[in-house]
């Protein structure tokens, strides 16, 4: 069952005789947000993300001959909390035996290095730029819609 907080938080301000201040504005702003953020138009924006952390995430790969970048893929998804990308690397051929496949902590390995190798990073860096592009997106969104 759904519910509607706004509703329900502006029940509760009014029903309290010392409310918050500013409140009745934290919640006029939520309803903005709530209607700015259609499925599509959000849909839009995690797709476009998704892609540019993709492309992020393959341009900073500094291991192996190009079979670890291609083995780089993406998905966006619809789960409980809405809409939703990832970048993830699937299992590939391990080089030292074709037979087999590479382990699959390659990735976390390569991300924050082990006793023998140096760290490098590229899906992390590629989430963390991600997030401020989604994030100055809605925040254009929001002012586009105010």
């Amino acid at each position: 069952m759904a519910r509607d907080y706004t509703a329900a938080g502006r029940a509760l301000g009014r029903s309290r005789a010392a409310g918050l201040e500013g409140l009745e504005l934290a919640f006029d702003e939520l309803a903005k947000l709530k209607n700015a953020m259609d499925g599509s138009t959000l849909a839009t924006i995690v797709q476009e993300q998704t892609a540019h952390m993709y492309a992020d995430a393959q341009a900073r790969v500094t291991f192996g001959r190009g079979v670890y970048r291609a083995h780089i893929r993406t998905k966006t998804f619809t789960n409980a909390d809405g809409y939703a990308g990832t970048v993830f690397v699937t299992q590939g051929p391990w080089a030292r035996n074709p037979r087999q496949r590479w382990p699959k902590q390659l990735p976390v390995w390569l991300e924050y290095g082990t006793r023998r190798m140096a760290a490098r990073p590229h899906l992390i860096p590629a989430f963390n730029a991600a997030r401020e592009r989604f994030s100055r997106a809605v925040e254009r969104l929001l002012q586009t819609s105010a």
